[in-house]
């Protein structure tokens, strides 16, 4: 398709996500930022290129990407961001935004759920859990039932 036709941005935008997935990021950076020269203000290409940026330890970069999109997952990814920079006092409010931008997402309430698992918070953390795993049923997010089916298998 590229072949044909360079500046397909979904193209561009899928290889790039696929890139990412397998490690290659410099590759990935450089098909998401073309499809984002077709589509400069597209969320999914803005956050995709935020999370290879932040994979490659890029944070501040990243970190605007994610302003920029400003969408449901961008403040799901700046809570992680944030939660990486050890700035857990900022998290709990990006993953709220999240939700109030998207109540039919099931990431933040999934994260929401690690991080209060992680505060020792367990009935909160499963409810969170319980929520995201029938918001990603209902979207057929196989990923994060399988993610969230071994969460609920392990002890």
């Amino acid at each position: 398709m590229l072949r044909r036709d360079p500046g397909n941005f979904e193209a561009l935008l899928n290889r790039g996500v696929v890139l990412g997935k397998m490690g290659d990021l410099q590759g990935a950076k450089r098909d998401l930022e073309a499809a984002l020269e077709v589509k400069p203000l597209d969320a999914g290409a803005l956050n995709a290129l935020g999370v290879v940026l932040m994979q490659k330890g890029e944070l501040k970069e990243a970190e605007d990407l994610f302003e920029r999109a400003g969408d449901s997952m961008a403040m799901v990814n700046l809570a992680l961001l944030r939660w990486r920079q050890g700035r857990g006092e900022e998290v709990l409010g990006l993953l709220g935004r999240a939700q109030e931008l998207d109540p039919h997402n099931p990431y933040p309430y999934y994260y929401e759920g690690l991080f209060l698992q992680g505060m020792g918070r367990k009935e909160e953390a499963m409810e969170l859990f319980r929520r995201a795993y029938a918001l990603a049923r209902d979207r057929g997010e196989v990923g994060l039932i399988n993610r969230l089916e071994a969460l609920r298998a392990s002890p």
